[in-house]
């Protein structure tokens, strides 16, 4: 079977406009390797685009994509994932300065943990229940910090599961010291699909998490 007509008419145009209007740049990255500021952690979710997000072009982003934007904490090699991989590569190997975790709204991993759908207690739960199994940990735990209203809790949880992975990253050894020797900063971002915008997502004093804009 061939590939998609839409997947070859949109490479055709990649090769004579994007590629040949950036050649010079490609070429460089071609011979030189890529030089990521940013390592970005974000949701599989196709309407993330996150080059169009910051403005960013090639080599400018090391991306780890699943679902919902889920950092889990450390764990033994034995047992670590291909994104724990990828962080340990974008940190210790690419040297980037800046970890960014970037949930989104309307994301739908996070609904269905916010609707108790992510393990059911009876049957064999799916791949991506299975993945969502950390944050349907925390919910059981502190479910009672959100709001009941189904939308308004799945809401909230977007922007707490932002802050509970940029917390988990601090359990990486080798994240916490590149942050020590002052080398890496860690933030965690919304995306709100509906307008556009980018928020980060900041701790309070009493552990809730809450959005400001980007001037911090």
């Amino acid at each position: 079977m061939a590939l998609d007509t839409i997947l070859v008419d949109g490479h055709k145009q990649f090769v004579s406009h994007t590629y040949h209007n950036e050649l010079t740049k490609y070429e460089n990255l071609a011979k030189n390797g890529q030089p990521p500021h940013t390592l970005l952690i974000t949701c599989s979710d196709s309407r993330i685009v996150p080059h169009d997000i910051f403005g960013a072009g090639p080599g400018d982003l090391f991306m780890v994509r699943n679902i919902a934007a889920q950092v889990s904490p450390f764990v033994a090699v034995s047992e670590s994932t291909s994104s724990q991989a990828a962080l340990e590569y974008g940190v210790t190997a690419l040297k980037v300065r800046n970890i960014i975790v970037m949930g989104h709204t309307g994301c739908g991993g996070i609904a269905h943990v916010a609707a108790g759908n992510a393990c059911p207690d009876f049957g064999t739960p799916s791949l991506v229940s299975t993945w969502m199994r950390p944050l349907d940990t925390w919910i059981k735990n502190h479910g009672d910090t959100l709001p009941s209203e189904p939308q308004a809790r799945a809401s909230a949880l977007e922007i707490t599961s932002i802050g509970v992975s940029v917390q988990n990253l601090g359990t990486f050894p080798f994240i916490s010291e590149a942050i020590k020797r002052g080398d890496l900063n860690i933030h965690g971002t919304l995306y709100d699909i509906h307008t556009g915008l980018l928020h980060l997502v900041k701790e309070t004093p009493s552990g809730d998490f809450i959005l400001k804009d980007l001037s911090g």
